[in-house]
């Protein structure tokens, strides 16, 4: 407002027509501070988006687990939330965002690599980073089995093997019923109606996103902050870097990281 009204002094001043300056003109100021008083005063809570921890991702396996649903859907859900919980990917690059998919960009078996160690590898088609054309994300086993991503995909694709190809999307119900962005995220809301409330604090697919980050924030160790950064491919460069690091050193990575998650539950 106050931009606004400056631009509309300078338009008068072009016009030779000279008015008062906003800021003093008493009426506008009053205006101006009643405008301000106005978010002091408002009924509506702020919004907030809840970061997911170690302990609400064992709440959510928990109750997902209580679900009466078929086994297969279940560890759909539950392994995608363990790899973008592990590897801070958005959602939205994991999982399509209708039950139509296209298979050149999204995420399918044909994507993944299982190796003999429990790693896996996994190569994003398409990421949302600007100047990115695909990403790679690593998994490694996680010392608490239950919420193992390793473990979980696993599952997953020995489960999927009866209906699902190269050209199969990696979460998906069965052949013709993909994972979606929406269906998870009214999931979450579902599960954890007692612990976020909807509108104010709410948990979504978003909140996967910010888990790590959330937790290396609290590491002392500057220098192991800026190292453990690389895992995260929070931006452009970081992704370009992470690639050119080697397994060995991907692996250094994601134990430091394990360690600050197992750090992080007061349990």
């Amino acid at each position: 407002m106050r931009t606004y009204l400056s631009a509309l002094n300078f338009a008068h001043i072009l016009k030779d027509c000279p008015v008062l300056p906003f800021s003093q003109d008493k009426l506008i100021a009053m205006c101006l501070a009643g405008s301000e008083n106005c978010e002091i005063y408002s009924s509506n809570p702020s919004r907030k988006r809840r970061t997911v921890t170690l302990d609400s991702l064992l709440i959510i396996g928990h109750r997902l687990a209580l679900k009466n649903w078929s086994e297969l859907k279940k560890q759909t859900i539950w392994s995608a939330c363990l790899v973008a919980f592990f590897t801070s990917a958005r959602m939205g690059e994991l999982l399509p965002n209708s039950s139509f998919f296209d298979p050149v960009t999204t995420l399918c078996w044909k994507h993944v690599k299982f190796y003999n160690d429990k790693s896996i590898l996994i190569f994003l088609p398409t990421t949302k980073t600007t100047g990115v054309k695909g990403a790679f994300l690593d998994i490694f086993p996680f010392a608490i089995k239950q919420c193992c991503p390793s473990s979980a995909l696993e599952k997953l694709r020995i489960m999927s093997q009866d209906f699902a190809d190269n050209n199969t999307p990696v979460f998906c119900h069965n052949r013709n019923t993909p994972l979606t962005t929406r269906f998870l995220n009214l999931t979450l809301k579902e599960l954890m109606s007692d612990i976020f409330i909807p509108g104010v604090n709410d948990l979504s697919c978003h909140s996967f996103r910010s888990a790590l980050p959330s937790i290396i924030s609290n590491c002392p160790e500057k220098s192991e902050i800026e190292d453990i950064k690389e895992w995260g491919h929070w931006k452009s460069d970081a992704i370009l870097a992470y690639t050119r690091l080697s397994k060995v050193k991907r692996q250094s990575l994601f134990n430091k990281i394990s360690s600050l998650i197992l750090n992080s539950s007061p349990d």
